[in-house]
């Protein structure tokens, strides 16, 4: 069976969305966790010193249903937001997320500005 590609990493007991990942580790560090080298040598580990273990689209849903970023809080469950019915915490999380566009549409049209076509 073949899985999809990376949707998060997990290092320093967390799990962590690709765009905090690509913060944390160097671009070779990076290309080597993304292009399947997690347990060669020179791919990053963890500040305990543990390899960083990528899960796959597919492979991992189970792991990431009800899961965010531990940095940046983005939610990392494979069926957001159709699962908000399944899992309370995706619920709160795109509730959230709309409130958080309507504040910044209301914060553009308070200032004139209008989004470029």
């Amino acid at each position: 069976m073949s899985y999809g590609q990376p949707v998060a990493t997990v290092y320093d007991a967390d799990i962590h969305c690709l765009s905090c990942t690509i913060k944390r580790f160097s671009n070779e560090e990076y290309n080597l966790l993304m292009n399947g080298h997690e347990d060669m040598r020179g791919c990053p580990t963890d500040s305990e010193g543990n390899p960083v273990h990528v899960l796959l689209d597919g492979q991992n849903d189970e792991d990431l249903a009800n899961q965010f970023c531990a940095e940046c809080g983005k939610p990392l469950c494979p069926l957001f937001p159709d699962c908000r019915d399944e899992h309370p915490e995706c619920r709160r999380a795109y509730v959230r997320m709309v409130r958080q566009m309507s504040a910044a549409q209301a914060t553009k049209k308070r200032r004139g500005e209008t989004d470029a076509l």
